[in-house]
């Protein structure tokens, strides 16, 4: 499993290399997500804040709408940076990614 997720990390942005990956197999309900971030949009105390949590509300909502009811997350770090990267059940496709 973890050599495909690399595999997909590498098809999606080529110009990640050298990175290491922390994920746990579990899948996430996407309504759950939704409502989740729907709320931590509403306490968000900054701006910028406001507007990270609204794209992540924004992407599980198209996510949904391409009736994908699950998803998981993978953490990749690389030079400091840590990107969140939303895939399918399967890790067959990534959706979105958020650098942190």
């Amino acid at each position: 499993m973890e050599e495909l997720i690399y595999q997909k990390i590498q098809e999606y942005d080529s110009k990640m290399e050298n990175f290491k990956i922390s994920f746990t197999d579990h899948t996430l309900s996407i309504d759950d997500l939704i409502s989740l971030y729907r709320f931590r949009n509403e306490i968000a105390r900054t701006e910028d804040v406001k507007k990270l949590t609204q794209k992540i509300h924004d992407d599980f909502c198209l996510i949904k709408q391409q009736c994908h009811e699950n998803i998981k997350f993978v953490i990749a770090r690389y030079d400091g940076i840590a990107r969140m990267f939303f895939f399918s059940e399967d890790y067959s496709k990534i959706f979105s990614d958020h650098q942190f």
